[in-house]
């Protein structure tokens, strides 16, 4: 529907403008017979695929983009609790054209309905008025004539069996009444009134089509002016001042016959109109072989232009279609599908970069990585990007088609010169990282004393600062909270800030808004310091922050008085702010002095903007992780430098970043002490010969995630993991038995052996294990190394681990 009201629409235009063009150049006649290409497009709803079709051209692709509602709208959000941002537009802040599609044929077959009532309505009561006050006159003509009242012009009606139609006024004169007569036996001859059933059929069909009515309009006016011509022709030139002066006395006698409605012929019209008919019939206009050739051509043109569809394009016809289509425009950045390639379910279209965070750091960003993945690109849709939300430092279009040879790809920020300036930071406040653990916590939980490093990231007001604790004021403690800092304005204490661990809840699935309270029980159930109620305030795929009600117990006082029961302590009240991450399960808690006056404003601000960065390394190092970005979400040896690692692919492009980062999520994956990678579940005795296996819960989702197929195969197949894959669908492997020895960590350089565009064979060098768990506290240590082959692969744009054989020998089963 949208390629005919398209094709349709230009038709139309097209007709106006020679219509205009051509007046007293070509006969009327032959202006008239274009309405009947128009007809028959309206008509015939069918496009046969062409180069020549309006519809090739980007503005016609736009307009349909347009009439069927294909954009989709996605605004990336600023902060993140990770450092791989998946910008999902059916999660995030879509803002899609409203689904209509199930009704608007309702609606149009609504007002179809109306109007052909409307038309059934009109010329039955005008054939009513006709049938009780016509009367036949005795002329010989070819069709039979009547004298009818009500009629404020002389008319021919009728569909099947035709009749002309005279008012009382004219049959008073001989002369008028001849030249009536030929006039409408020449709409006859014409079949004028089979057209104008086709007129009304054509606005029932488009009634919500304006360019439709406005061809009714003009189509009707050269109806007249065709029969006029033909007129003419029938009586001789010298006879024409005569026929335009009986075409005057009508003037005053106008009637509403000129409306769309009713489908008889009308010899009246308005003042102006006929001073073009009487122009018209003065100058009679004859058709000269060149403006006929002109005609025809442009004819011949317009029905291979409008009749037509776009044709299907090729893989790289569709790629360059593709890349025309990236716009820039206020602040928005965007490409569109485009409709002629018929597998949309082909494209690999992958969007991605780095942007800012905070005041030095950088965040890798991955948008639409839902459509890729579950190929679900809609033809003829547009793909904005709001780049006015987000500091984008690169941002990078790759395309290509499956099967193509080739893809093509586009630096993004390049087409939008750079995009808008946007602070990453809120007016009148400063980046501030609080690198957990702080300090050494005597007597704390094993899970928390063992937590990986973090690092909180904080946009604070002006002149605060977080610093070591000044004070041992009980007050100042958060139950439950450990390796606490302070938070200062200047010299006022504004509050504390501390974390934990928290165990992910295994007990079935919970609401999205719920989760909260698996992660923040210890707070929300305490008898002592209770966070209830609380809010979110921004929710991402890997964690949540909110703001909470903070009452709890004035600790000094119990200190001062021992045996008053807790019901009797005083309390205090005031506001926090919780962030998690689930990457590292780790929760940060703010609890706000109760003598200090937040304000809502700076209270939203600091929820918004707080986020959890793994890794305890703020600036992020400055690497390409591909369009993954980071798969591995725990923290990288500190005791190795990899400033001199240096891995190119066959391109020249360099994938440092992805082949350490691949590095570490396979040897992790190997190490059977590790579970970083995995979500653990129970650990079960699934073969008596070895130590308990753990369940792994997300196992299909990460191992995809690292290597290829047939690397997987390889690492199911292991003796070092021995995977068991249970009738229940479970995946277990086998649980904690070795050094502990991590090879991941012990990564030293990786040296490339050789690389095309779409594989790369590494050797890693990793020191070994000689020195046992005294290595680093032996003074006089000399380490040893030894290296192993590893192998990357490029897959769809995306690198994955194809061979690597983990060092550890496997377990010694019995």
């Amino acid at each position: 529907m949208s390629e005919l009201l398209i094709t349709s629409s230009v038709l139309i235009l097209a007709v106006l403008l020679l219509r205009q063009l051509l007046r007293h150049r070509v006969s009327p006649r032959l202006i008239y017979a274009l309405w009947a290409i128009v007809a028959l497009r309206f008509l015939i709803p069918v496009s046969l695929p062409a180069q020549s079709s309006v519809m090739n051209s980007s503005a016609a692709q736009s307009a349909q983009r347009f009439l069927t509602g294909q954009v989709v709208y996605v605004t990336p959000q600023n902060g993140t609790t990770t450092q791989t941002i998946t910008v999902d537009p059916g999660t995030l802040n879509e803002q899609p054209a409203p689904d209509l599609s199930h009704i608007l044929p309702i609606i149009w077959a609504a007002g179809a309905g109306c109007m052909a009532l409307w038309f059934i309505w009109i010329n039955g009561c005008f054939y009513g008025k006709l049938r009780s006050t016509r009367i036949p006159l005795p002329f010989k003509e070819a069709l039979t004539v009547y004298q009818a009242e009500g009629m404020p012009s002389p008319c021919l009606f009728g569909l099947w069996k035709p009749a002309i139609y005279l008012t009382p006024q004219v049959t008073q004169n001989s002369q008028l009444c001849q030249y009536v007569i030929t006039h409408e036996l020449c709409h006859w001859k014409q079949k004028d009134q089979l057209w104008a059933a086709v007129r009304g059929l054509c606005l029932i069909l488009y009634w919500f089509h304006p360019l439709v009515w406005v061809a009714a309009y003009y189509s009707r006016i050269d109806c007249e002016l065709a029969c006029d011509d033909r007129v003419v022709s029938l009586l001789g030139e010298e006879k024409k001042l005569d026929y335009g002066k009986a075409l005057v006395d009508l003037v005053a006698q106008r009637s509403a016959l000129a409306n769309f409605g009713c489908a008889a012929t009308t010899m009246a019209m308005g003042p102006g109109k006929m001073k073009e008919r009487i122009s018209f019939i003065i100058h009679h206009p004859h058709t000269a072989a060149p403006a006929f050739l002109v005609v025809v051509l442009s004819v011949a043109l317009l029905v291979s232009c409008t009749f037509t569809g776009e044709v299907s394009l090729t893989q790289q016809e569709a790629l360059d279609r593709l890349m025309e289509s990236i716009q820039y425009e206020n602040s928005t950045i965007s490409f569109t599908i485009p409709i002629g390639y018929d597998q949309p379910e082909d494209w690999n279209i992958q969007v991605y970069g780095r942007a800012k965070m905070g005041d030095d750091g950088y965040m890798s960003v991955h948008l639409f990585e839902e459509e890729n993945q579950a190929h679900s690109w809609q033809k003829g849709a547009t793909y904005p990007i709001d780049l006015g939300q987000t500091q984008y430092v690169e941002l990078w279009l790759d395309a290509q088609l499956e099967g193509g040879e080739q893809g093509m790809a586009v630096d993004l920020l390049d087409v939008a010169n750079g995009g808008p300036v946007v602070s990453a930071v809120p007016e009148g406040y400063r980046t501030v990282a609080v690198q957990f653990p702080l300090y050494d916590m005597e007597g704390a939980p094993v899970l928390v004393t063992e937590a990986q490093p973090f690092t909180a990231q904080l946009q604070l007001p002006q002149g605060w600062s977080v610093t070591l604790p000044e004070t041992t004021e009980a007050n100042r403690q958060i139950l439950n909270l450990y390796s606490q800092a302070e938070i200062w304005e200047g010299e006022t204490y504004v509050g504390t800030i501390g974390f934990n661990r928290y165990e992910p809840y295994d007990g079935g699935d919970i609401p999205p808004e719920e989760q909260y309270k698996t992660v923040y029980y210890e707070l929300r159930l305490s008898s002592f310091e209770v966070w209830d109620p609380y809010t979110a305030v921004r929710t991402d795929d890997t964690g949540e922050s909110g703001i909470a009600n903070v009452t709890y117990k004035d600790q000094d006082y119990m200190l001062e008085h021992p045996d008053v029961s807790a019901a009797g302590v005083p309390s205090f009240e005031t506001k926090g702010i919780l962030c998690w991450n689930s990457e590292i399960t780790t929760y940060v808690g703010i609890r706000f002095s109760p003598d200090y006056p937040i304000d809502d404003t700076t209270l939203q601000t600091i929820a918004q903007e707080i986020v959890l960065i793994p890794d305890g390394e703020s600036p992020i190092p400055d690497w390409d992780y591909g369009p993954t970005g980071r798969r591995y979400p725990g923290a990288y040896s500190t005791l190795r430098d990899y400033s001199q690692v240096q891995v190119m692919d066959g391109d020249g492009n360099d994938i440092t970043g992805i082949a350490i980062d691949l590095w570490y999520c396979a040897s992790e994956a190997y190490d059977v002490d590790d579970t970083v990678l995995f979500s653990i579940g129970d650990m079960e005795s699934i073969l008596d010969t070895y130590p308990p296996f753990y369940e792994l819960l997300n196992y299909e989702e990460t191992i995809s995630k690292i290597f290829t197929p047939e690397a997987i195969a390889v690492y199911e197949s292991s003796p070092v993991v021995v995977i068991q894959k249970t009738e229940d669908g479970k995946v277990w492997r086998l649980g904690p038995w070795k050094t502990g020895y991590a090879y991941g960590f012990a990564l030293s350089d990786l040296e490339t052996v050789s690389a095309t565009k779409d594989q790369v064979v590494l050797r890693a060098i990793y020191e070994t294990n000689d020195g046992g768990i005294d290595r680093y506290e032996n003074p006089n240590y000399q380490p040893n190394y030894d290296s192993v082959n590893f192998t990357i692969q490029k897959i769809d744009g995306v690198w994955y681990v194809s061979d690597y054989t983990y060092p550890e020998a496997p377990f010694p089963a019995e």
